[in-house]
């Protein structure tokens, strides 16, 4: 088993974890939205293994279509609904619509106009989908700097989710925008910043995962 391939599977250790840590400390979250967490982090875990399942028995492009079309949209969607739902974005919330449209609304064209066969990652949609993203992060802290919550913001899940968030997302952001070209021309800097792009992973669902055991009931 090569490098990359055994830190898929810590990947995968992090992501069941964090999963399995939602459901334990399930009676914090109860009441409100962040009863979804747990939930969302199942459907990960669920869509990371059947992509394996479809990739070891060589269904490469069902595999695709799934991350492409399930996997990505899912993510990007759960996170804006967090953030539609945060006290902070009660005032924006059309903009978090608006933006969740355009995103949507990316896939399709993505999938019309842009496809290329001898590419398969769609960094399109995702280009557009992580930009809406990092926007709503960074309100969010802004906000969060200047507000009486930093003061506890260990206790604060919503501060352990953008971390986690932004930490990824941002870090990530060049490896998947570029992803395409990496594979056609950089191929040796494609498995070095894959690898990094694993890290920032493990401490995404760290964050996620210390989240959930010190935040507040709710």
């Amino acid at each position: 088993m090569n490098t990359i391939s055994s830190m898929i599977w810590i990947l995968n250790f992090f992501e069941i974890t964090a999963c399995i840590t939602g459901f334990v400390y399930y009676k914090k979250l109860k009441g409100g939205y962040w009863k979804w967490f747990p939930f969302y982090l199942l459907i990960i875990v669920l869509v990371e293994f059947t992509g394996r399942y479809l990739s070891d028995s060589g269904l490469i492009s069902y595999n695709i279509a799934m991350y492409k079309f399930f996997g990505m949209p899912v993510q990007f969607l759960f996170f804006y609904f967090i953030f539609y739902q945060h006290e902070y974005f009660r005032d924006k919330r059309k903009w978090i619509l608006t933006g969740a449209a355009v995103y949507v609304t990316s896939i399709v064209f993505e999938t019309v106009f842009l496809t290329n066969k001898s590419y398969w990652f769609h960094s399109f949609s995702y280009s557009i989908g992580n930009v809406i993203l990092l926007i709503l992060l960074i309100a969010f802290f802004i906000k969060f700097i200047q507000s009486d919550a930093i003061l506890d913001f260990s206790k604060n899940l919503m501060f352990w989710f953008c971390l986690g968030l932004l930490l990824y997302y941002l870090g990530s952001f060049p490896f998947w925008a570029l992803r395409n070209v990496l594979v056609a021309k950089y191929r040796n800097a494609l498995e070095n910043y894959y690898i990094v792009m694993l890290l920032l992973n493990y401490c995404m669902y760290l964050s996620f995962i210390t989240g959930f055991i010190l935040c507040r009931k709710k």
